[in-house]
């Protein structure tokens, strides 16, 4: 594990240069880790039994263990409903981002059932609950209407789901690009929202303000916030675009093969099954791994 332990979320404090083993020690049953997940300034993980883990920032509760105290080891997310107290059964678990603020940031979680819990910071209505009567909650509160869910992705302050067996997607939160699929003259919903002709979906990402999703043909298709080719349609330079539109290849070719999605701030990365990795979006900094600074409206192969 690398990076900063700024308010605790590589376990550690301090700025962490090297690779380190990090030991769950605060309870023997932290172990056999089957999902991790790192917010904007927290981590979490769901442990061999179901229960979740988290550690980091805390101001907003998106730690779930009932508090406010950022914690620089793994605590443990509580459950006022089950009969233990802490929450179980769930299969994954999802950081949020914000703008950057220790305060806007939420987690989410997938249970066994097909259900979806949700904590944290919830001013657009991400945690699924109103947001006038639960700014925030440090507790997780189910999100209402959501069942038969089998993968989730937190996006910046909204989230997506995948429900089975119909592969439709759902979006919730904040909707200031259009994200949730619906004019963004309806700045958020905390009402879960069925993303428009998308079925028999099986892979999706959230990224800070756009969606992607595979589709049974193993073709990908985007949503939102346009900005810098994000949506890789290879004509969207900025914008929103509300209806999922197909990703292509530099020849105008529909991007297709593909395995499995994810998205950043305005790029969007894709596997195809031959193993090969495509990018697509901004590029200041070099995420699309071309060798260059250039943004990119079609989805091009990263070398190597």
């Amino acid at each position: 594990m690398l990076g900063s332990g700024h308010s605790g979320k590589t376990g550690l404090r301090g700025l962490i240069l090297l690779p380190v083993v990090f030991i769950f020690a605060v309870c023997a049953e932290a172990a056999g880790i089957s999902d991790i997940s790192g917010g904007i300034w927290h981590s979490g993980a769901v442990d061999g039994t179901g229960a979740v883990w988290t550690w980091g920032a805390n101001v907003a509760g998106q730690l779930g263990d009932g508090t406010s105290e950022n914690a620089n080891y793994p605590v443990r997310v509580i459950d006022t409903t089950h009969p233990t107290g802490y929450l179980y059964d769930v299969t994954s678990v999802d950081g949020g981002r914000g703008t950057g603020s220790l305060f806007e940031s939420h987690t989410i979680a997938l249970q066994q059932d097909g259900t979806v819990r949700a904590w944290g910071w919830n001013a657009y209505g991400q945690l699924g609950v109103a947001e006038d009567s639960t700014p925030v909650s440090s507790v997780p509160v189910q999100v209402p209407g959501l069942t038969g869910i089998n993968t989730i992705d937190a996006g910046t302050r909204y989230n997506l789901a995948l429900k089975s067996p119909e592969g439709s997607v759902w979006a919730w939160g904040e909707n200031n690009s259009g994200q949730l699929g619906i004019d963004p003259a309806t700045a958020f919903s905390s009402t879960p929202l069925s993303i428009s002709g998308l079925a028999g979906i099986t892979a999706i990402a959230a990224g800070d303000n756009h969606g992607l999703a595979v589709k049974p043909d193993t073709s990908v298709w985007a949503w939102g916030g346009g900005a810098w080719g994000a949506l890789g349609d290879g004509s969207t330079e900025f914008g929103v675009v509300l209806n999922p539109v197909q990703v292509v290849d530099p020849a105008d070719d529909p991007l297709t093969g593909i395995t499995d999605v994810d998205a950043g701030t305005w790029f969007s990365l894709a596997r195809k099954s031959d193993g090969t990795v495509w990018s697509w979006g901004a590029n200041e900094s070099g995420q699309l791994g071309d060798g260059s600074n250039d943004y990119r409206k079609s989805a091009g192969l990263v070398p190597g």
